[in-house]
């Protein structure tokens, strides 16, 4: 997109309900969260709209984070937590 010089005007990703798992160690955080973005354009270099996004509706996802030079890095995004009762999934990296 940076190459195009096409940008996403108004994009953002709005998160709420952050919580630590218990999962989480010392090594790596695992965390769940709701996440939702309102709508936004995608305009060219020269500022025209080239396409419109709905706002998206809100979904839970957790979040595996690791450590890397000092800050905590995305290392997965998974879908939110299993329904009460409901067997948890493991990564193939994990």
């Amino acid at each position: 997109m940076v190459e195009s010089g096409h940008v996403l005007d108004g994009f953002e990703a709005r998160l709420s309900s952050v919580e630590s798992l218990p999962e989480s160690t010392a090594a790596r955080a695992v965390v769940t969260l709701s996440v939702a973005s309102p709508p936004y354009r995608e305009r060219d270099g020269t500022g025209t709209v080239v396409a419109e996004a709905p706002a998206a509706a809100e979904q839970r996802l957790r979040l595996v984070l690791l450590p890397v030079d000092g800050r905590w890095r995305i290392q997965e995004i998974l879908p939110g937590p299993p329904a009460a009762g409901a067997e948890p999934t493991r990564s193939a990296g994990g």
